[in-house]
């Protein structure tokens, strides 16, 4: 017990050595740019707007250890109920508006409509961010990204396809535990989203393919 204690303070201090920095330097560009955005070149706006972000990539990827070091899979404890992922997506891709713009990325929608699935909401929310960010900052420049609601007789589907230089989806078939692939710090996503979806009974999508498309989402069953 003592070992598990002092385990969980070290990642605790990691964690918040990794957070502090982040955030002040989020702010100062931030702030920065509100109080000198007319004064600046747009090439230097374009810059310190796709440094912000990264930023912002940084504090999600931060949250993610995060959330991992919190981990229980406990399968009682999932609280089902209905869940928007048509106006879910919506509302976090908000959040991309200034990476879609420097990188003339363009996002395309199979529909339009409500999609309800029946599902532990907060899990549910933790996989989505997770997706959209991967497959958005993974995407090629003037690319489009189409984001696809699909559903049969038993199960609903959820799919991201993008054109990337690539994604380490091979990574999610033999991933045991949260770990480094390569010196990438992308497998944790991969492996929160793994273990989430497992506990849903259901799979993750993660396709590549020779045109450098790739097809990142998941299938649960319905209940």
């Amino acid at each position: 017990m003592k070992t598990k204690a002092k385990e969980d303070e070290f990642v605790n201090k990691i964690i918040n050595d990794l957070w502090s920095p982040s955030i002040s330097q989020s702010n100062a560009i931030s702030t920065f740019l509100s109080l000198t955005s007319s004064k600046i070149t747009p090439k230097e706006k374009n810059l310190l707007e796709l440094t912000l972000n990264y930023c912002y990539k940084m504090q999600t990827l931060i949250k993610t250890y995060e959330l991992i070091n919190k981990f229980n899979c406990n399968k009682s404890g999932l609280h089902y109920e209905y869940i928007d992922l048509y106006a879910l997506t919506k509302e976090y891709l908000q959040d991309y508006k200034i990476v879609f713009k420097c990188n003339g990325i363009k996002v395309e929608y199979s529909s339009k409509k409500p999609f309800f699935i029946y599902a532990d909401i907060d899990m549910i929310e933790k996989i989505l961010k997770i997706i959209l960010m991967q497959s958005v900052y993974s995407a090629k420049q003037n690319s489009l990204i189409i984001i696809e609601f699909l559903k049969d007789k038993n199960n609903f589907s959820y799919c991201v396809k993008n054109k990337s230089f690539h994604m380490e989806f091979d990574a999610i078939k033999n991933l045991k535990k949260p770990a480094l692939i390569n010196e990438k710090i992308i497998a944790p996503g991969y492996y929160l989203i793994k273990e989430y979806i497992h506990l849903h009974f259901g799979t993750v999508i993660a396709e590549n393919y020779p045109d450098d498309t790739h097809v990142f989402g998941f299938t649960i069953p319905k209940r």
